[in-house]
């Protein structure tokens, strides 16, 4: 069988050789820049590089940086210092430094709350670690079912929960009150808690915090043992340039510096410099206008194609955090379709490329759904979209 994984981006080449064309990528990790507000002011003072600043910059030295990150976070009478924090070079890095620092200590069993970032599962894959899925359900509203969750540690042993914040893709935020209780799920069992916050952080709600949630990171410090990521310029678009940050405990924080120095390096000055420039209150006023506008042309997006999908047999995910959502067929289940056909009839069909909910580990049970980028000219393409929605999948 075709691994879907593997196959659609060797289609895509194949498409563009043969049509000389390019189709319109509508599950894109990538925004138009056009519809983006950047923070240009910070851009440009972070590449203000001084000649004589040509050095190694590893995280453990970085402690006039990490001071800027721990007064971001001390807003309450739990503490934080600087050895709880470090700073890599983008997310997926600081994901597999995590996930090999957990190696490292011995854990094996797994529980990891679908649909997630796909290279979590792969690298577990790949370090043969014992792997038990809990999937969030469309039919149940991607309930976060924290006792079921419980039974499941208690019956596997399981030693470490996985999850993302927003719901992978499909941008349904993590609310409080499921951290508070997998808080004490993790005290009552010695789990270790991990979670991917790569867009927490880009929450619609007026009252977000800029970066990821403060509220959350002081209630998820009370665990018997944590792994939070997350990236600052992420949530502001900067993909070729950014930074990520790792939020846990002194010995796993030492523990991935150690593994970072020898796998990922030093990171580069523009990086460092950005960092402190985001984390700092002199930033607050241009960051807050830069997200209220963008969250605003994402909404707007979202808006106009839920809209356009009226009458149809598709409808939209109640997305309230983050810049993807996933267009759902009503009826079809993904079991039910080869996620290979239904791509290819989007794009030799309609110039249209998207990702199916299979590559981001959406379980069979939910509907038929494809991610959609709502940083993307949406307007643009909306007649070619709603055609393409009145197939027979």
């Amino acid at each position: 069988m075709i691994d879907y994984e593997d196959w659609i981006f060797e289609e895509l080449k194949i498409y563009k050789s043969k049509y000389s064309k390019t189709p319109f990528f509508i599950s894109s990790w990538d925004c138009d820049s056009d519809l983006v507000v950047y923070p240009n002011k910070i851009i440009s003072q972070s590449s203000e590089i001084a000649k004589d600043e040509f050095h190694y910059k590893f995280s453990e030295d970085l402690e006039f940086t990490k001071e800027t990150l721990k007064n971001y976070y001390c807003t309450s009478n739990r503490d934080w210092h600087l050895n709880n924090f470090s700073l890599g070079i983008n997310s997926t890095n600081s994901i597999y430094l995590a996930l090999s620092a957990l190696i490292k200590k011995g854990k094996k069993r797994f529980l990891l709350v679908t649909p997630i970032y796909y290279s979590i599962i792969d690298t577990l894959l790949d370090f043969s670690r014992d792997i038990t899925f809990f999937h969030l359900r469309d039919l149940d509203e991607f309930r976060f079912d924290s006792d079921r969750i419980e039974q499941i540690v208690k019956q596997q042993y399981i030693e470490v929960i996985i999850f993302s914040d927003p719901v992978y893709c499909a941008g349904l935020e993590i609310g409080t009150e499921i951290y508070e209780r997998i808080v004490k799920i993790s005290n009552a069992y010695k789990v270790t808690v991990f979670i991917d916050g790569t867009l927490g952080g880009l929450e619609w709600r007026n009252d977000a915090d800029i970066f990821f949630s403060r509220e959350k990171t002081n209630i998820i410090k009370e665990s018997y043992d944590f792994f939070l990521i997350n990236s600052g310029p992420k949530l502001f678009f900067l993909n070729d340039l950014k930074f990520s940050v790792v939020i846990s405990l002194a010995d796993n924080i030492a523990l991935i510096e150690d593994l970072s120095s020898q796998i990922s390096g030093g990171l580069n000055k523009i990086q460092v410099n950005l960092f402190r420039l985001f984390y700092a209150e002199s930033a607050r006023n241009e960051l807050y206008a830069c997200k209220s506008q963008n969250i605003s042309t994402i909404r707007n997006n979202y808006n106009l194609l839920s809209a356009s999908l009226i009458g149809t047999d598709w409808q939209l995910y109640p997305t309230n955090s983050g810049y993807f959502t996933m267009l759902v067929s009503k009826k079809v289940l993904l079991g039910e379709v080869d996620p290979i056909d239904v791509t290819k009839k989007l794009l030799y069909g309609h110039n249209l490329l998207p990702i199916m909910g299979n590559y981001f580990s959406f379980f069979q049970d939910n509907k038929v759904s494809i991610r959609i980028n709502l940083m993307k000219n949406l307007r643009g393409h909306l007649p070619a979209l709603t055609e393409a929605l009145n197939m027979d999948i």
